[in-house]
């Protein structure tokens, strides 16, 4: 299994939701660079659920830097209103911690496994 840690600045404010079951999502991209500091950054979409969603779409916006940990990647397919298919790929967070400009650090882990493949319902997906 591969997990995977990012350090980044979130490109806007988290878009929050439920799933169909009723479980609670924050879907938010973040911009990452390599040591290569010369080199634009790399947009990866993330999703987070439960806990970790509930702390992210309370105190998170556009421009905020996180650490995400413990995240798995996923494959999602789907089709848009125009009958166009898409595959996105993304990373479900399992632990984030909050930085500020302070130095000060605060952890948030959502103790749920990666078994569940809950994604969002139609009406919160993000529309392409």
């Amino acid at each position: 299994m591969m997990f995977c840690i990012f350090e980044g600045n979130l490109g806007n404010d988290p878009i929050s939701g439920q799933t169909t079951q009723g479980t609670e999502f924050s879907n938010f991209s973040m911009a990452v660079k390599d040591d290569n500091r010369e080199q634009d950054p790399t947009w990866i979409d993330f999703v987070a659920y439960n806990n970790v969603a509930k702390a992210i779409n309370q105190f998170v916006k556009k421009g905020h830097e996180l650490l995400v940990r413990d995240c798995k990647p996923r494959k999602r397919e789907f089709d848009d209103k125009n009958g166009t298919h898409h595959v996105k790929y993304e990373f479900i967070v399992n632990k984030v911690k909050f930085r500020n400009n302070r130095g000060k650090q605060e952890e948030v882990t959502d103790d749920v496994p990666f078994t569940s493949d809950d994604s969002p319902s139609e009406a919160t997906k993000i529309k392409i």
